[in-house]
């Protein structure tokens, strides 16, 4: 009996002697022969994997139990006269800190939208999320608060309800010792897919990333910004980055992309642990981080777009009398009986020799400068540019 790879020999022999007299019919012998022999292939039963397959999984099955899934629970406000519609947000990724209910993720990860009503009508705000609700690995969901958060450094602290023996810490490495080239690994709820792992290298060090937290927050510089090339997308936002040992090296936190219609790039970022150790503790004791004491207020968003002035930088509503920003040189808005803005204050649009668009974006510079003894500003009065010095006498022990 001829075997198969015989049979296919003959029918290719034939084939072409036969071509123009009835091609179909020797098609059709052909496929009926192979159906009739048909096998499927064989299926090893035994997986081999390598040792780094291994670690992997290793890896991922011990930190899946360390990383939530994070929702901001849409909520509308009681005041309907200066509120409308429900607030909204995006899902996220979070990581157990500590033993004691705290999840760290990124700040603008807990942000929702709501329409306010003003002068002119609504118009669109953000803040943060009054509550937030938590899935664990095991899918339970549990509520939560945020109760600490820095926009300039894209970080916030949740405490979560529910019982303790079900969190597992996460287990921190420094990230001042991390080369390129070394295995990146990230664990997160891209557009929702709970728990996805996705694995690279370590691409740069130290980047300075400018993060856009939102449009009337601004965009801050994340400073000492670790950059990999693993895959990471909407919903990743406040996972973990993991080295090949499964200890944190970092939190994900932005994706650029460039789409030039001849590319269409990735490159993802990661908050460093150094910056993490270095802000979380203080978010969770105190809620923010402590601000110089500069003497003086920015004007709301809405005072802002009312004067025409939203995204041009961050107006002084008031000065404090004898302060540093006083003594600086300073000035805030004059207002008349009925309220009314009589004299435009300073509009601040540099800080340190970096352009400012908000007060939020302001907020930010002076949280990650907060110990410095002076600030130098340029402000816009009228239409003249104006650089000021604000110094801030410490204390002596």
């Amino acid at each position: 009996m001829l075997g198969p790879w015989m049979k296919i020999g003959c029918l290719l022999f034939v084939a072409p002697i036969v071509w123009g007299q009835d091609t179909k019919a020797i098609e059709d012998k052909w496929i009926n022969q192979f159906r009739r022999e048909a096998k499927p292939p064989t299926v090893e039963v035994t997986q081999s994997l390598t040792v780094d397959e291994i670690q992997q999984i290793r890896i991922f099955n011990d930190i899946r139990t360390s990383v939530v899934y994070i929702a901001p629970v849409e909520t509308s406000s009681k005041d309907e006269s200066t509120s409308l519609g429900p607030r909204t947000s995006t899902s996220a990724t979070g990581m157990v800190w500590d033993h004691f209910g705290h999840i760290v993720t990124n700040a603008h990860a807990v942000l929702v939208n709501q329409s306010v009503r003003s002068s002119e009508g609504f118009i669109e705000t953000q803040g943060l999320a009054e509550e937030v609700e938590v899935t664990l690995a095991n899918q339970k969901k549990y509520k939560a608060r945020v109760i600490g958060h820095s926009f300039a450094y894209d970080l916030a602290v949740l405490q979560v309800f529910a019982p303790l023996n079900e969190l597992k810490p996460v287990r921190l490495a420094s990230s001042s010792n991390l080369k390129i080239g070394q295995k990146a690994m990230v664990v997160g709820n891209p557009y929702g897919l709970d728990h996805t792992l996705s694995v690279g290298v370590v691409s740069a060090l130290k980047r300075e990333v400018i993060n856009v937290i939102s449009p009337q927050i601004g965009g801050v510089t994340i400073r000492d910004a670790i950059q990999v090339d693993a895959t990471i997308n909407p919903g990743n936002s406040g996972g973990p980055l993991l080295d090949s040992q499964g200890r944190v090296i970092g939190m994900t936190t932005e994706v650029v992309t460039k789409a030039d219609g001849l590319s269409n790039a990735r490159i993802a970022f990661a908050i460093s642990t150094e910056t993490m150790i270095s802000v979380i503790p203080e978010l969770i004791a105190q809620g923010r981080l402590r601000l110089p004491q500069l003497g003086f207020i920015s004007a709301t968003d809405l005072t802002q777009k009312s004067l025409g002035l939203q995204g041009q930088g961050a107006l002084v509503e008031s000065v404090l009398d004898n302060s540093p920003a006083q003594l600086g040189g300073l000035k805030g808005t004059r207002r008349d009986l009925a309220g009314n803005p009589s004299m435009v204050g300073d509009l601040i649009v540099d800080f340190e020799g970096r352009p400012v668009l908000s007060a939020g974006q302001l907020l930010g510079y002076l949280e990650q400068n907060r110990n410095r003894n002076n600030y130098r500003l340029i402000v816009k009065r009228g239409e003249e540019m104006i650089n000021l010095t604000i110094s801030i006498k410490k204390s002596k022990p």
